[in-house]
């Protein structure tokens, strides 16, 4: 078959409404039966007569195969008690059908009390008609129900660790550890040396005057200053071809001029050496660039 095809459930046209079947509410106010109760220690007895709370042959055959492993149950660690919860379908007053869910009940624990169950080990509710299997006001048998079922306890006393049956043992007083007997190691500087622990005791230094710091030297101005345009100046001068000689006076005429402000001796000096043209322009700029402490031919 080839094509899409609706894959959605349709009720017949001709169909007539049925009723619903609701799968059962959990009971919240009463604790359920362990993962081990369900498989084998676990029964649902319906199909009560209307109005009635007698067991039936098939009640007291459920009730019987189910007594061997619901002993074994309470029997085994941690132990626990067996669950008898009656139903009612909802025909009749609620009230009345309570009252009837509670004598189903205890119909059941009295056949179980004849199969050798302690009647502490059981406990009976009532649900009535408030948690139907199948939702409908109509007479339905598997509303008329009781479900038994095993429901393990919190934990039963037993003797030993688990069960708190051993007490944690009382801790021990403390006491000081015993004093070894021995030589006193220990050394008292007083008494070694009582004149530096007395009080009153004055250091000889204490009136001696603090010595100065050492001053530390200043650069002069011909170190800071002057060292670095004199070697700038030796060399220029050098390039225009002066000699030694009026090198080293032209140098000292700068460094006079920058250590006094005299640079009226320097027309002269340039006249002496037989300066002229644009070499003695060049001299003279550099002479009093030096004299005012200016870095010359850089």
């Amino acid at each position: 078959m080839g094509g899409d095809f609706d894959t959605r459930l349709q009720a017949p046209s001709s169909a007539t409404p049925t009723t619903s079947v609701l799968p059962p509410v959990p009971d919240v106010t009463l604790p359920r039966p362990s993962l081990l109760g369900p498989a084998e220690g676990s029964a649902t007895l319906d199909g009560f007569v209307l109005g009635k709370a007698d067991l039936t042959p098939k009640h007291r055959k459920q009730l019987a195969d189910l007594a061997t492993p619901l002993k074994r149950l309470i029997a085994e660690p941690p132990g626990g008690h067996v669950e008898a919860v009656g139903h009612t379908d909802k025909v009749g007053a609620e009230k009345g059908n309570e009252t009837l869910g509670q004598q189903r009940a205890d119909a059941v624990r009295e056949e179980l009390v004849g199969l050798g169950f302690d009647i502490a080990d059981i406990r009976t509710h009532s649900l009535g008609e408030s948690v139907p299997v199948v939702d409908t006001p109509n007479a339905e048998p598997r509303n008329r129900r009781v479900e038994v079922y095993f429901s393990p306890s919190s934990g039963r006393k037993f003797s030993g660790i688990m069960s708190g049956g051993l007490k944690r043992p009382e801790p021990l007083p403390a006491t000081p550890p015993p004093k070894i007997p021995g030589f006193d190691t220990r050394i008292d500087h007083c008494k070694l040396f009582p004149e530096e622990c007395d009080p009153n005791r004055v250091s000889p230094d204490m009136f001696k005057p603090i010595p100065e710091l050492p001053k530390r030297k200043q650069p002069s101005l011909t170190e800071a200053v002057w060292n670095p345009i004199d070697k700038a100046l030796e060399r220029g001068l050098r390039k225009l071809g002066i000699n030694d000689t009026w090198n080293k006076r032209l140098r000292d005429l700068a460094k006079a001029g920058a250590e006094k402000g005299v640079t009226e001796a320097l027309d002269k000096t340039l006249d002496a050496a037989n300066m002229t043209g644009d070499t003695r322009k060049v001299v003279d700029a550099a002479l009093r660039a030096a004299a005012q402490q200016q870095m010359p031919f850089q």
